[in-house]
């Protein structure tokens, strides 16, 4: 069950929603735990691992998570089961592969460049999801050399 009505939840995506489109954003990749809670009222164990947030500036919100955080995303937060979704864990599995697939989906109707990363993202994030051929760009600089 969320922390705050849904009423809140609308007014800070509200926000959010207006900040993407003020900065010529198609969406926002949010990485940060505190960021899903923030927005949806997603409290997850998960911290330490990869999760994402996108948000566009339509308003559509998917959260790509892993396997033990799903009943978590189910009771916390704000979120419809159709926008959770689980990225497969098992070996050699790269949950940035499966985040470029869901922004890439044409079922979710959107366009993801020119997309904008959360500030708290890791570079080890970053760079997997800055591979040849990915339309995913970051406005601040993140080495990956090395």
């Amino acid at each position: 069950m969320p922390h705050f009505d849904l009423a809140e939840y609308r007014a800070r995506q509200a926000k959010t929603r207006a900040a993407i489109e003020e900065a010529g954003l198609d969406a926002m990749l949010f990485f940060a735990p505190e960021s899903h809670y923030w927005l949806t009222g997603y409290d997850t164990f998960g911290f330490a691992m990869f999760q994402c947030m996108v948000m566009t500036a339509r308003g559509n919100i998917q959260l790509l998570t892993r396997m033990p955080d799903l009943r978590q995303a189910q009771h916390t937060s704000v979120l419809e089961n159709d926008q959770i979704h689980v990225w497969p864990e098992y070996e050699g599995s790269n949950p940035t592969d499966h985040l470029i697939a869901l922004l890439g989906s044409p079922r979710r109707h959107w366009d993801v460049s020119p997309i904008h990363q959360d500030l708290r993202i890791t570079t080890v994030n970053f760079c997997g999801l800055h591979s040849p051929g990915s339309r995913i760009t970051q406005s601040f600089a993140a080495s990956c050399a090395g």
